[in-house]
């Protein structure tokens, strides 16, 4: 009886929470930290420091700082994936929905500064360098159920789905890339292009229309 009522602390649910919390806020701190000062420059000990734990601490959930980025990466997949999925329910034209993807990327690229860019570039390094074919399939499955809907909705071309994903992902990620390395790349520009040209290879021509390549009537209107 008294082992039912006094449960092993180590597998208990507030435990389990405890450390889930406490990971969560040493990756915080380390992605603020990346983002002002670099990811190179910065140390473990100033990543306990602006975590606020003592420095055994860290190893209790990263091996190492190479280990923290993996989980940054990982981190930063599901928030891709969460986006993009929720983009993908919209009940909106492909065109639309693809528009409102580039916008993001653009939004968040220009919201960022030098060390989120530093950022972006050892995790796009790490991505290459470890398990490539997984990470591969990965974003390949999260644009692919961005157009899924779009088959659906009849204003996505069915046979051509796993290529014109390749397209949509290789296009995004061009754009990731031109982004990190060259201060001055036109990430608006280029994302707004992107999306009206991928708008007019994806979907149906009796869907395109008008609205994607506006007549002079159209702009009178």
């Amino acid at each position: 009886m008294d082992e039912l009522r006094h449960p092993d602390p180590s597998g208990s649910p507030r435990r389990e929470r405890r450390r889930l919390e406490m990971r969560d806020r040493i990756l915080k701190a380390a992605v603020r930290l990346f983002r002002e000062a670099g990811f190179e420059t910065s140390t473990v000990a100033e990543i306990c420091e602006a975590a606020d734990i003592a420095y055994g601490t860290f190893f209790n959930h990263f091996p190492t700082k190479l280990d923290l980025l993996r989980a940054i990466v990982d981190e930063s997949q599901r928030a891709l994936a969460q986006s993009v999925e929720a983009l993908g329910k919209q009940a909106a034209p492909t065109s639309e929905k693809l528009q409102a993807l580039f916008d993001l990327l653009a939004q968040n690229a220009r919201e960022f500064g030098s060390g989120q860019r530093d950022l972006v570039a050892q995790m796009v390094t790490l991505g290459h360098q470890e398990s490539p074919a997984a990470r591969d399939r990965r974003l390949h499955a999260i644009f692919r159920s961005f157009l899924e809907p779009g088959v659906a909705r009849g204003d996505v071309r069915e046979e051509e789905l796993d290529a014109l994903t390749e397209i949509v992902l290789g296009t995004y990620t061009s754009l990731i890339l031109g982004w990190v390395h060259f201060d001055d790349y036109p990430v608006l520009e280029r994302s707004n292009a992107a999306a009206r040209l991928l708008s007019r290879i994806l979907t149906h021509p009796s869907q395109v229309g008008d609205q994607l390549v506006p007549t002079r009537k159209n702009l009178r209107e």
